[in-house]
């Protein structure tokens, strides 16, 4: 299985402060690979240094054998999309406007969209359930519809790899699975390697096919969920009770967590 990235030793954080501590693992093409992990673990300031957001302190990131400083941040978002917790858009832009913005890094310089982009402008609408309000400001919108563009926007930039930082937060329990099946979708038929923040332990489990534990910095477990979901990896980790059962259905790991009155009469 092909290697896309390859994290050695990485290191990284904000004003001198390590939050990443030296960290090694890959990433293999077509992975759909969830990181977990408490608040403040580190999972977003991972991802921030894999998209070239922020520069590691130490060790190093290859992406397609290339070191990540070494590729033109052009070049690099033809092949990387990255979907944030939070974006800002400090004009009232139409959405069509904000998708298309995803086609910034295929256009030559002073040229003008063409019929291709704006093709794949309506298939990323499409998809993501956004076509219908695609006339609509950014600023007119619920934060569940405002995510879905976003999303739209990394889908028209047809990358190679997707990044995503908890992009079901704000949907509603219906897009939440939509949205998850559509990245599967991709994953599974167009190749696409996803990597995703998940705080739903369960729809983690049930989307990727691997899963990367964190906790304060450092790896606790990786492999797939069964391996990374157990109960003595999950308690280490989340000082909480908790049950892990298997999913009938499925036969992933279902994570149920525990009041304190179920623990007593457990």
């Amino acid at each position: 299985m092909k290697i896309i990235y390859d994290i050695r030793e990485l290191k990284g954080g904000y004003g001198g402060k390590e939050v990443i501590k030296g960290i090694s693992f890959q990433i293999y093409q077509q992975d759909f690979l969830g990181i977990i992990g408490p608040n403040g673990s580190g999972k977003s300031t991972l991802l921030k240094l894999l998209t070239k957001v922020l520069v590691p302190m130490g060790g190093k990131v290859y992406f397609e054998s290339k070191d990540l400083l070494d590729i033109h941040l052009k070049e690099f978002c033809q092949k990387v999309a990255f979907v944030g917790q939070e974006t800002i858009i400090n004009f009232s832009f139409k959405v069509k406007e904000i998708v298309l913005m995803g086609r910034i890094p295929h256009l030559k310089r002073f040229r003008q969209e063409t019929k291709k982009d704006f093709s794949i402008l309506e298939m990323a609408l499409n998809l993501t359930d956004t076509f219908g309000i695609r006339e609509r400001g950014i600023d007119e919108l619920s934060s569940g519809e405002r995510q879905r563009v976003f999303i739209a926007k990394a889908l028209a930039q047809q990358p190679k790899v997707l990044f995503l930082d908890e992009p079901t937060a704000h949907l509603d329990i219906g897009h939440q699975i939509r949205i998850l099946e559509l990245l599967k979708k991709l994953n599974e038929d167009e190749g696409l390697t996803i990597i995703v923040v998940f705080h739903d332990l369960n729809l983690a489990s049930e989307y990727c096919n691997r899963l990367i534990l964190f906790n304060e910095g450092y790896v606790v477990k990786w492999g797939n969920p069964s391996e990374v979901l157990t109960y003595k990896n999950l308690e280490e980790v989340y000082k909480t009770a908790l049950l892990v059962k298997e999913n009938p259905l499925s036969k992933k790991p279902f994570v149920i967590l525990l009041s304190k009155k179920q623990c007593e009469e457990k």
